[in-house]
């Protein structure tokens, strides 16, 4: 995985939530890690709700217009929250990482991406319809 080899070795600096939101649903779909060197990598929840994908980039205002576009309602909204000195991610942030594990289901997509900060492991996973990530 070429974005996550760029950012091996390189120190966590900030973890960025995006939440979809709308007045009859809340999902993680979004999160955006940003390490030195002003790079970031992000995982979205992909188009079938149980895998993720990579991406080098994310614009929250850029998607929330998509959205706009493609539900044709204003109540989309694209939430950003910095996590970065939560209980979870607290211990992670400061520290460079030192490698990654990707688990794959049967077809080839992305199932759960873990990731090492040196003796810390933080594992995000495709869960139902949403991210979740978790200190192992």
């Amino acid at each position: 995985m070429d974005l996550l080899e760029s950012v091996t070795g390189k120190t966590l600096v900030r973890v960025i939530y995006h939440e979809w939101n709308s007045v009859e649903y809340t999902s993680l779909d979004w999160i955006q890690l940003f390490f030195s060197g002003e790079e970031s990598v992000c995982f979205n929840i992909g188009s079938d709700d149980a895998s993720i994908d990579v991406l080098d980039s994310f614009d929250p205002g850029a998607t929330q217009k998509e959205l706009f576009e493609l539900f044709g309602v204003r109540d989309v909204t694209v939430k950003s929250t910095d996590h970065s000195d939560t209980r979870k991610w607290k211990n992670c942030v400061g520290e460079k990482l030192t490698g990654y594990r990707i688990e794959e289901t049967d077809d080839g997509l992305i199932r759960s991406v873990s990731l090492l900060f040196g003796g810390k492991e933080m594992k995000i996973t495709a869960g139902r319809d949403r991210l979740e990530a978790k200190a192992k």
